[in-house]
């Protein structure tokens, strides 16, 4: 991912957490639309790898699933939503997950 994505993912990162965004997100730009596909992935609450995150998008979803998708882009998402002021949080050996509490401030 260059460092223009990057910074527009960041820069986007609190509004894509919005029920705006989710109404409209079959019309973001794909780098926003990944990086939205994967906060659904991550709305359960559960902890999640980032290989995990995208495998299941690859199964679940048919454009990922003919392009690929490489977890070290979905680990990339993930840090330029963090820098975006996104409430995720990490551990090494269970993966990545919301701090609940605090997304819904953001709303």
């Amino acid at each position: 991912m260059n460092q223009k994505t990057y910074a527009k993912i960041a820069s986007a990162a609190t509004f894509l957490v919005t029920a705006r965004a989710i109404e409209c997100r079959d019309h973001l730009d794909p780098p926003l639309r990944l990086a939205r596909h994967i906060l659904e992935v991550l709305d359960d609450g559960k902890h999640h790898k980032p290989c995990e995150i995208a495998q299941y998008l690859m199964e679940t979803n048919s454009n990922y699933r003919e392009k690929g998708l490489n977890s070290n882009t979905v680990y990339q998402v993930l840090h330029a939503l963090k820098k975006g002021s996104l409430p995720l949080l990490s551990d090494s050996k269970k993966g990545w997950y919301f701090q609940k509490d605090l997304v819904l401030e953001l709303i």
